[in-house]
């Protein structure tokens, strides 16, 4: 739009333009000359717009040194970057605009070196440690950065469509570019740091799980352009590469630790004795002659509480002198991969490396594991268990805690006799017998089985008097006549209905204080105009609509709410901490000193980053140990929620230290001093729950003893979730939902840009399932003796709203791909092979080794049936066949009519109804573990000796203990019993 001629306006325009154009800023310099134009005198606008184009010449020019284009390459890139500017000049902060500076960034940092100034580091090194350290690695981080930034722009720019095609072509290609050679550029260096700290596997499983985790911290450094201590750990606790326990503490004593564990020793001991002294003052002869000398030499008298710090700080001086010499894996690669991703990864904090090190006394020792699962686990969790409840009581029955509890201390109700002051027999007596019950349940499998079923007998029951028998009722074919009469219909509308919302906003919200109760008067007129309003077209819409959304929100939470629910805060969670990390991360970055800067900003980051330093730990300790686990109520209920129980009482005893500690401390600041520590300690227990739940899994002894589903999607998915309709789940239906509804809008440009928000998604998950497939089958045939030169890949990934079809190719066979169809039916995860391509040249040890692997990435897939498993449980072979909400579906006669059903949860055999039918057609009676593929277990160590047998071209021992058939004969499974 041209504006009307502004000379002073003009030249100030053109002025600041060049001078961001000489500061590298092109972009700015392109908007500000395009800006000038339209107030140019006569004859120079054109010769101004001109020059905005040739600052996106020279951006191009700087883009293709960055990203290593050809020139064909770059000059598509300058043309798109023309039509990206025409748009930038609409808007505030469009995202045109902040594209195009996306890209100008991607040149900046690749133009620049990056520094950081540490001078705390230096400080502490006495010197040794430079102040400036060069960052090399972070320049390809950031671009890589950048470029996914401008990716994720692409949904809202306002191209049109070829342009939009081609800058999505070109965008893509680009950041899958920097991304390969940044992990080509990386990969090296992480397997290098865990090779030197020793954490190399020593069996073929492992050799995968090592190749995962080292990709998996990949990933996080391309996502968030940083990886850190937690993340190493997770990575290492979700996979079967696990570390060694610790060296006993004989090893240490014959070795270089010897000496100073002699003297940590001698410490304990008299540190012990001094101890035992301090407490039993009133004890035997020799301890009272003691006393006085010890009082004598520290110049007062030593209280008898203060035994118990004494013996627990030499106890404490000890355990450390005997970790400082274990070898911890975790904490050696944390150190080394600090040092080889300098500026790329962060180093865990003190806080969570000291958590680590003792933490392994507990996890990493055959004594510590004992008394953590057979005593602190069920017997703190009784505790844990039964004070929860407890509290859920007393809340109900308004029981006070902390300083007014003991007015109200003997309510009577359920729990009341769970209370350690008043009534310490049962308390203990009730830790014991429900300690009792949950070492049984987590260490007898046969009483955990029998815990299980009679659950589910009783909520059988219970289901069936509750709801199977009013539904028998209401599907009652006379009663359905009756509630569908005229009558009855009448009555509903003008009495039942009516008088159920008028009670509803003239009685149960009145009753609830939010607002006085209406005169009868009122009631009536409210009545009347609920009957008014539902017998209108208006209300008869409003009653149709809310009962299909009702029935639409029963049918996604009746199954499994509770966990959804459990799923989707520990995720929200997940992402706030995440967001919080990458915050801090930047402030790290605007920190970092870049080449062309001046000493004046080096001086003020040198003095800004000491600073930070101190706040980056303060901020983390405070966030992470004492807030995140108060506001997140996974966290805070019941660990947080006893703490607290535990802390109230407390308060006064804080408030009276403080005042003694500080005299002229008034009375309501250590009150609001104690009530802060009070309510911000229990939030560590929290924490610490949550770490040690990770720490738990990072030892080979703790793993677990057989193959278990792994999470596929980047949002914690597993691949049935990807697919199945639910609270938190159903990723892929969910957004094909999303894109038919996007189909229906009217407007081209809005429909344009929401579908490509979504196919943008949609391509994320597709790179999801694929990197699923490569790293745990791909990898696994890569690494055998039979498949290791064959060049396996993933050709293709198709998915529908719920089924993933997976195509394999290889090179070194010529009959097209063999493809595997994963299909979610009624909350069932099936697989089977949908054409067999080259598996049928395969010779004998080829197929059983690909059986091998397909078995193991079937478990980890989370699979519960296999169709060529279920095919051979059917002689001659299995008839037509559905899997729906009340089972196993099966057509005998091959015309749809006679129908046969098998309960898929019955166990342990599954018998077909109706039996009439089922004796007619002569339908076999299913055993589950034979039909069902979920009923199978892979042993951790069965599954090593097999792959070990395979390497070595041993006969392989078996894995299942019956035959399982999980690949086709040379045949093509036939489509209809697939889709």
């Amino acid at each position: 739009d041209k504006g009307a001629p502004n000379r002073k306006l003009f030249d100030r325009l053109i002025q600041k333009a060049n001078r961001v154009s000489e500061q590298g800023n092109s972009v700015r310099a392109a908007l500000l000359r395009l800006r000038a134009a339209k107030y140019a005198p006569e004859g120079q606008s054109g010769e101004t717009s001109i020059a905005a184009m040739g600052e996106l010449e020279q951006l191009s020019r700087r883009l293709q040194s960055a990203l290593g284009l050809g020139d064909a390459e770059a000059e598509q890139w300058r043309d798109v970057m023309v039509s990206l500017l025409a748009k930038s000049t609409k808007g505030f902060w469009s995202a045109d605009k902040r594209l195009l500076y996306d890209l100008q960034k991607v040149c900046i940092d690749h133009e620049r070196e990056i520094s950081h100034i540490d001078l705390v580091g230096w400080a502490l090194s006495l010197g040794k440690q430079p102040i400036r350290r060069l960052l090399p690695i972070q320049r390809e981080v950031r671009i890589n950065k950048h470029l996914r930034q401008a990716t994720s722009r692409l949904t809202s720019i306002r191209l049109s469509g070829p342009e939009r095609e081609q800058l999505n072509e070109l965008l893509h290609h680009a950041a899958d570019q920097v991304e390969t050679q940044l992990r080509e550029r990386l990969r090296p260096l992480v397997v290098e740091a865990l090779n030197e700290v020793g954490f190399e596997p020593i069996n073929l499983p492992e050799r995968v799980s090592r190749r995962k985790i080292v990709e998996e911290l990949l990933d996080k450094i391309t996502h968030h352009g940083f990886v850190n201590m937690s993340m190493l750990r997770d990575a290492i606790s979700r996979n079967n590469l696990k570390m060694s326990d610790l060296a006993s503490p004989k090893t240490v004593f014959q070795g270089p630790g010897c000496k100073a564990l002699g003297i940590s020793f001698g410490i304990m001991v008299v540190l012990l004795t001094l101890g035992i002294v301090t407490c039993f003052r009133s004890a035997p002869f020799v301890v009272n002659l003691a006393l006085p000398f010890v009082d004598y030499r520290l110049g007062f008298s030593v209280p008898p509480s203060a035994g118990y710090l004494f013996m627990g700080l030499g106890g404490l001086i000890l355990v450390a002198t005997y970790l400082s010499f274990q070898k911890d894996w975790l904490l050696q690669a944390d150190k080394q991969l600090n040092k080889s991703l300098d500026g790329v990864y962060r180093r865990g904090e003190f806080y969570l490396r000291w958590l680590q090190k003792f933490s392994s006394l507990a996890f990493g020792t055959s004594a510590g594991r004992f008394a953590t699962v057979y005593l602190a686990v069920p017997f703190g969790g009784a505790m844990i268990a039964l004070e929860g409840l407890k509290y859920l009581f007393d809340k109900v029955h308004g029981v006070k805690h902390g300083e007014e509890a003991e007015a109200t201390e003997h309510v009577t109700h359920l729990m009341s006799w769970f209370d350690v002051k008043n009534h310490p027999g049962p308390f203990f007596l009730g830790i014991f017998i429900v300690g009792v019950f949950l070492c049984g349940i987590i260490h007898v499998r046969s009483f955990r089985v029998a815990v299980v079923e009679l659950i589910k007998s009783t909520f059988t029951s219970v289901r069936r008097l509750l709801y199977d028998l009013p539904r028998w009722f209401w599907q009652h074919e006379f009663l359905r006549k009756v509630f569908r009469s005229r009558p009855m219909r009448w009555f509903r509308r003008h009495v039942l209905y009516p008088l159920i919302f008028a009670a509803l906003f003239g009685l149960l919200l009145p009753q609830m204080g939010l607002y006085s109760r209406p005169e009868p008067f009122w009631l009536g007129v409210i009545f009347l105009g609920f009957v008014a309003l539902l017998n209108s077209r208006a209300g008869r819409d409003i009653e149709e609509l809310t009962s299909e959304r009702l029935y639409q929100a029963w049918d996604h939470i009746r199954v499994k709410w509770v966990i959804a629910l459990i799923e989707t805060t520990v995720n929200f969670f997940k992402r706030v901490m995440e967001g919080f990390e990458r915050g801090m991360y930047a402030i790290d970055e605007l920190l970092r000193f870049r080449s062309g800067q001046n000493i004046f900003i080096l001086v003020l980051k040198a003095g800004l980053g000491a600073v930070w330093s101190v706040v980056a730990v303060t901020l983390r300790i405070l966030v992470t140990v004492f807030f995140e686990p108060q506001v997140n109520p996974i966290k805070h209920f019941p660990i947080v929620t006893v703490s607290h129980k535990f802390m109230l009482p407390l308060t006064p005893t804080i408030q009276a230290a403080l005042l003694k500690l500080n005299p002229s401390l008034g009375s309501i600041e250590a009150g609001v001093i104690a009530g802060a520590i009070v309510f911000s300690t229990p939030g560590i227990f929290g924490f610490l729950v949550w770490e040690f739940k990770e720490n738990w899994k990072l030892y080979s002894a703790n793993r677990n003893s057989r193959l278990k589903p792994v999470l596929v999607g980047s949002h914690g998915e597993s691949v049935i979730r990807l697919m199945k309709p639910g609270f938190h789940s159903g990723t892929i239906p969910k957004i094909f939902k999303k894109l038919r509804r996007i189909d229906r809008t009217k407007r081209p440009t809005r429909r344009k840009r929401l579908r490509a928000r979504y196919e943008e998604k949609l391509h994320h998950t597709l790179i999801d399932i694929r990197r699923f497939v490569e790293r745990e089958l791909l990898v696994l045939l890569d690494e055998s003796h039979q498949f290791g030169e064959k060049n396996i890949r993933v050709q293709n990934v198709q998915v529908a709203s719920n089924s993933i079809r997976i195509a394999l190719e290889c090179d070194a066979f010529s009959s097209g791909p063999l493809v595997l169809a994963f299909q979610e039916q009624s909350g069932w995860l099936m697989v089977g092979v949908l054409r067999a391509g080259w598996l049928n040249e395969l010779k004998e040890w080829e197929r059983l080794t690909l059986e091998l692997a397909i078995a193991g990435f079937y478990k980890l897939a989370g699979v519960d049936i296999v169709r060529e498993q279920l095919r051979g449980c059917f002689t001659p072979g299995l008839p037509p066949y559905d899997v729906m909400d009340k089972g196993l579906v099966v057509w005998p006669d091959g015309h749809y009519q006679a129908e046969v059903y098998y309960d898929l949860h019955a166990r342990p055999w599954m018998r077909p109804r109706p039996r009439s039918l089922a004796r007619q057609y002569d339908l076999p009676t299913l055993e589950a573990n034979h039909a069902l593929y979920v009923e199978l277990a892979i042993p951790w160590e069965t599954w090593v000796a097999c792959w070990n047998a395979e390497e070595s071209t041993n006969p392989m021992p078996t894995l299942f203990p019956h035959e399982v058939n999980l690949l086709p004969s040379k045949y093509l499974i036939p489509t209809k019993s697939v889709s």
